[in-house]
């Protein structure tokens, strides 16, 4: 059940302390090889010799760059998680009636 309620230590204070993940890696080390996957053919485009080459590979690294963008704003929204002591005590603040049948 979710109650959405506000969590404290024991002192009152709101929040909890404890070891922070901010999946760093996860978040940005994606959204940059993403990145680099989509620069590939516009490197390639501008060294081709052909002009349809390169016009093939200038519309395939911008179509790759579009596809990727939700791609890269899903990685980014990766939210950290902060890992609290087992045992620890943990105040939750309920400004709600909770209906337990």
């Amino acid at each position: 059940m979710e109650i959405a309620a506000v969590g404290g230590d024991q002192l009152g204070r709101s929040g909890l302390t404890g070891l922070v993940d901010t999946k760093f890696a996860e978040r940005f080390g994606g959204a940059a090889l993403i990145s680099v996957i989509g620069a590939a053919p516009a490197v390639a485009a501008e060294s081709a010799n052909n002009e349809t080459t390169s016009i093939v590979l200038g519309d395939v690294g911008s179509d790759l760059q579009d596809a990727v963008g939700s791609v890269i704003a899903d990685q980014v929204s990766i939210a950290p998680t902060i890992y609290v002591d087992q045992g620890a005590s943990v105040t939750v603040l309920v400004d709600r009636d909770v209906v337990i049948y």
